[in-house]
């Protein structure tokens, strides 16, 4: 292997054993067997030895292994490219798997979220029943009526700034929340910025309201 595609063979996996481990090059090793798996397992004990050393930073780490990984002997340089190729794309399997293990987290926490307000929707007890729409409509008045007074008192010279963005969509947060609205540009069947979008909004919040 040439000089300069070693040293950067030996800092990509040198990066990609710190940042995900050795057991990523144990992973990569039995995958690719025979010599492949006896450099990667040496790769993955040089991880385990520095990461042992205390007092560096992960950068120092990484430059510390990969200058170990370039001393390696011929038979085992031989088996480097393979070896970070095959890396890259574990490390990225990786991620996309707890990307989507997260995804899913989220899902399964919307999904119980809205089990638990239609069950609370369609309770037998009034109260229950009626809690969260009663929450909704007080929200978006006190929202309108803050907004209002705040604009009033900038125009009429009793403060400098009106109402503020923060404060209104804190105030309405119980509104959205009732209406189901997550993000006022993802209000389907619109596309985003359409101007069709407003009139959607501003039913659905006076479906929300008079309800």
């Amino acid at each position: 292997m040439e000089p300069l595609s070693l040293i950067a063979t030996a800092t990509g996996i040198a990066r990609l054993a710190t940042e995900h481990g050795p057991g990523l090059l144990r992973s990569v090793g039995q995958l690719l067997g025979g010599k492949a798996q006896a450099t990667a397992d040496t790769i993955a004990t040089l991880t385990e030895q520095v990461g042992n050393v205390a007092g560096i930073s992960p950068g120092d780490r990484t430059k510390a292994l990969a200058n170990v990984i370039q001393g390696l002997p011929a038979e085992h340089q031989v088996e480097l490219a393979r070896i970070h190729a095959q890396a890259e794309s574990e490390a990225l399997r990786l991620e996309v798997d707890r990307e989507l293990a997260r995804l899913q987290d989220r899902q399964a926490e919307h999904e119980q979220t809205q089990a638990t307000i239609r069950g609370g929707d369609q309770a037998s007890d009034e109260l229950v029943r009626e809690t969260r729409p009663l929450l909704a409509r007080r929200s978006f008045w006190l929202t309108a009526l803050y907004c209002l007074a705040a604009e009033a008192a900038r125009l009429g010279g009793l403060a400098e700034e009106g109402a503020e963005i923060a404060v209104a969509s804190l105030l309405a947060a119980p509104c959205w929340a009732y209406i189901g609205l997550r993000t006022l540009d993802g209000f389907a069947p619109y596309p985003k910025s359409s101007g069709q979008k407003l009139p959607g909004v501003l039913g659905a919040i006076a479906k929300g309201v008079s309800r």
